[in-house]
């Protein structure tokens, strides 16, 4: 059950963790989520003895797991992947196969005009 609950810590997590990769960034995001597993990490020990306390500390744990790997992994996406496959890396779709990369609007694809 305790796992259950990190579980969903941690899912819950991932969303805000990203919510905090938005408004504070990489490095702030990542001292927060830090904190919070150790400190979870340390609270977990005191609640051994009472399950509600133990589940409690095991959600703020999860939280802290979640979204610790927010920020890292936009890090990895942004950083690793080339130009051409950034939106991929985090799961977009990737652009249409005769997309041209010097248009904003791409009108080659609607309206048939080639792109020099």
């Amino acid at each position: 059950m305790t796992l259950v609950v990190t579980g969903l810590g941690s899912v819950i997590g991932s969303w805000i963790g990203g919510l905090m990769v938005d408004k504070l960034g990489n490095k702030r995001t990542l001292i927060i989520s830090a904190a919070s597993i150790g400190l979870s990490g340390l609270l977990i020990i005191f609640g051994l003895s009472q399950l509600r306390l133990f589940t409690i500390f095991s959600f703020i744990l999860g939280l802290g797991l979640g979204s610790f790997m927010s920020a890292p992994l936009q890090v990895i996406a942004g950083r690793m992947a080339g130009k051409g496959n950034r939106v991929q890396a985090i799961g977009g779709y990737p652009p249409p196969k005769n997309w041209c990369h010097r248009c904003t609007n791409c009108l080659r694809l609607r309206y048939s005009i080639k792109c020099e």
